[in-house]
C-alpha cells in the first residue's frame, strides 16, 4: 500500500512527464497545423494547377511532333529539278548531253522540259525545225523512258523599229515527257539535239547545227491524287 508521501510524488512526477511529452511533440502539431492550413489555401487552386501542369507536359510534346512531322514532310515530299546540260560538238553525231538526274521520288509523275537559250544568229534562225531527243534510264541502262519533240527558233521581236535593239537571245522551252513516274530514285539520261542530216549546209553556206548559249533540264513535279 502506498502511503501519503508516495501518492504525493506520484502525482508530482505524471504533469512532468505531459509536459515533457507536449514539447516533443509541439513541432509535428505544428507542422500538421501549417499544412492543414496550407491546403485550405491551396485547394481553391488545385483545378488550375493540374491544368498548368497539363500544358507544360503537354507544350513540348506537340513541340517535338511538329518537328518530326516537318523533317518527314521535308524527306518525303519531292520538289522539282533543274540540271545543266553541257553539250558535245564535233563528235560526228547531232550536239549530245548525258547527265545524273538529281535523287527522284520513285512513285511521284515529273513533268520535264529542256530549256535553251540560243543565240538570235541567221544560222539558228535558218535551220528551221530541229529534233530533241531524250532517253532515261537505270544506271544498269535499263531504258525507263523515250522521247523525240521537234522544235523551232523562232524570230525574236524586236521592243522598236531600231535594228541594235533586237534581243541576242533566244529562250527555248520544249515539254519533253507529261507524268513520267521513273520508279526509281536513280535516273540517268542522254540527250540528243539537232538534226541527223547536220552535214548538209543551207542556202548561205550555214550548217545544219543548232549553236546554243545554254541548256538545262527541268523537272516539275505533278500533283496527283493524296499524299
Amino acid at each position: 500500500m502506498f502511503n501519503d508521501d508516495d501518492k504525493a510524488a506520484v502525482i508530482h512526477e505524471e504533469p512532468q512527464e505531459e509536459s515533457v511529452a507536449d514539447v516533443l511533440l509541439a513541432p509535428v502539431r505544428f507542422s500538421g497545423m501549417v499544412a492543414a492550413k496550407g491546403a485550405g489555401y491551396i485547394r481553391p487552386l488545385v483545378p488550375r494547377l493540374v491544368s498548368l501542369s497539363v500544358c507544360l507536359l503537354l507544350i513540348p510534346l506537340l513541340v517535338l511532333l511538329s518537328a518530326l512531322s516537318g523533317l518527314f514532310v521535308w524527306k518525303n515530299i519531292a520538289v522539282g529539278w533543274d540540271v545543266p546540260l553541257y553539250l558535245h560538238y564535233g563528235d560526228g553525231v547531232p550536239p549530245y548531253a548525258e547527265v545524273q538526274l538529281p535523287r527522284l521520288a520513285s512513285h511521284q509523275a515529273y513533268n520535264i522540259y529542256l530549256h535553251l537559250t540560243v543565240p538570235a544568229t541567221e544560222s539558228n534562225f535558218a535551220l528551221g525545225n530541229f529534233m530533241t531527243q531524250l532517253t532515261l534510264a537505270t544506271p544498269s541502262n535499263q531504258t525507263l523512258a523515250f522521247t523525240r519533240r521537234p522544235a523551232i527558233v523562232p524570230l525574236p521581236r524586236s521592243t522598236s523599229w531600231i535594228d541594235w535593239s533586237r534581243p541576242t537571245s533566244v529562250d527555248l522551252t520544249i515539254p519533253l515527257l507529261s507524268a513520267f513516274t521513273p520508279g526509281t530514285s536513280q535516273v540517268v539520261g542522254r540527250l540528243e539535239l539537232g538534226r541527223r542530216d547536220e552535214w548538209r549546209t543551207l542556202g548561205l553556206g550555214y550548217g545544219r547545227e543548232l549553236s546554243v548559249l545554254s541548256a538545262s533540264l527541268r523537272g516539275v513535279t505533278k500533283p496527283e491524287g493524296i499524299r
